[in-house]
């Protein structure tokens, strides 16, 4: 897997190499890492307002779960 990106300005280049069939889970890992970032980050800010507001925390694991539950369906 060959990927380029531009970050502040510069040019980024990656190569993955990855073993097929052992390797295909860290694969699609691999292609999902942007969408599991943007998860982790919600995830992040959930904790946070949790803490901050005094938040029921049921509500908070609930919404954690459909956070989680969203980015490996590829929601």
């Amino acid at each position: 897997m060959q990927a380029s990106a531009i970050h502040k300005g510069e040019h980024m280049h990656a190569t993955l190499s990855f073993a097929y069939p052992d390797d295909e889970e860290k694969l699609k890992d691999a292609l999902n890492g942007e969408r599991y970032r943007y998860a982790l980050e919600e995830i992040h800010q959930h904790i946070k307002e949790m803490y901050k507001d005094g938040s029921d925390y049921e509500f908070v694991i609930t919404s954690i779960s459909s956070v989680v539950s969203n980015a490996l369906k590829g929601e």
